[in-house]
């Protein structure tokens, strides 16, 4: 009985203490830290959190900061005349850019559209190469001597060498093969 009592003594004496403390205006008691919450036999415990692996990095990658320059040149050969067309970028080593150009003229009623688009991604490799991620799309504008507009969409990989120019593709014309259609491209790194 002795006990029972003592507990409930403790039980109104403890609540009326810390409600006469806040009165007062005394601060509550900051929380202990380093502390471990009592867990439930059986309870499911959160785990730490594990960190994530680094990523695998490709050993042949050189992380240079350097720049990346790309030119394509296009050059279409038809009965008319050569054209060439030069379109030009830059971009950071792992990177990408892209150019987006065209324009439309009227000529005899019709409205005569061209396109020309270039989308390319570069990597300097510790060989010296640049590996390249390439998409070009070119809608010449119509001529005189072809009656439907055909063009030419490519998309490579490649690996280039700093300074050489290559010649990814050569295509002819499918309505009449009168015209082809060559596109060079060239990589350089620009330190």
């Amino acid at each position: 009985m002795r006990r029972t009592l003592t507990i409930m003594i403790l039980a109104i004496a403890l609540p009326a203490a810390s409600a006469s403390a806040q009165q007062v205006g005394a601060a509550a008691p900051a929380p202990a830290r380093n502390t471990v919450a009592p867990v439930a036999v059986g309870q499911n415990t959160p785990r730490p959190a594990v960190a994530a692996a680094p990523a695998k990095v490709d050993p042949r990658i050189d992380t240079s900061d350097v720049n990346l320059s790309i030119t394509v040149k296009i050059t279409d050969k038809a009965p008319s005349g050569d054209q060439t067309k030069t379109v030009s970028l830059m971009f950071s080593n792992q990177s990408s850019g892209r150019v987006r150009s065209s324009g439309s003229t009227l000529s005899n009623g019709r409205n005569q559209g061209s396109e020309l688009n270039v989308d390319a991604q570069g990597t300097l490799m510790k060989s010296g190469q640049i590996r390249t991620n390439l998409t070009i799309i070119y809608q010449p504008e119509w001529t005189d001597d072809v009656t439907k507009m055909t063009g030419v969409t490519q998309s490579a990989s490649i690996y280039l060498t700093d300074g050489r120019p290559v010649v990814i593709t050569q295509a002819a014309d499918p309505t009449k093969g009168t015209r082809s259609v060559a596109i060079e491209v060239t990589a350089k790194v620009i330190k």
